[in-house]
């Protein structure tokens, strides 16, 4: 008997779209932008209607493999789950973004150092991921000169 299927509330789903497409919306203008600075004005305007076709011809093909290729996954494991397995279809998990500001330099003397803008507990959590790809850091300190911004050197 296949597997049990489940679908996620609308709105969620169309959020999750809306986003979609204002990233899209946003890549978009960004190419054009950088057409209008790399290229002649006198070429621009030629180049602009057949870069966005190429890039909205680009998107369709893509989308239209990535829904192919989620169906047919979808209909195979409905049909070779058992009845105790619940298939859920389009489900958007979206982790919480870290809403702090990271950035790296050097001090004049060349000291390699981190910057965080956020919480003390965003700046202590980012230097623990430092810390596990291997790097030595220093203790998390707050910067004076910049309100909510911590920083930890990079030994």
């Amino acid at each position: 008997m296949p597997a049990r299927v489940m679908h996620q509330n609308k709105e969620i789903k169309e959020l999750f779209r809306q986003r979609i497409q204002e990233k899209i919306a946003r890549e978009k203008e960004a190419m054009q932008k950088r057409i209008d600075e790399e290229l002649p004005s006198w070429i621009s305007w030629a180049i602009m209607p057949l870069a966005g076709y190429a890039f909205d011809s680009k998107r369709r093909r893509d989308s239209d493999k990535g829904e192919g290729g989620e169906g047919q996954a979808s209909v195979n494991f409905w049909l070779f789950l058992s009845r105790d397995w619940i298939l859920v279809n389009d489900v958007v998990l979206e982790p919480e973004p870290c809403k702090a500001d990271v950035k790296t330099g050097r001090t004049k003397n060349g000291r390699p150092y981190v910057n965080v803008t956020g919480s003390r507990e965003d700046a202590e959590n980012i230097r623990k991921v430092y810390e596990e790809k291997g790097y030595n850091t220093g203790t998390v300190q707050k910067d004076r000169y910049t309100k909510g911004t911590w920083f930890f050197y990079l030994e």
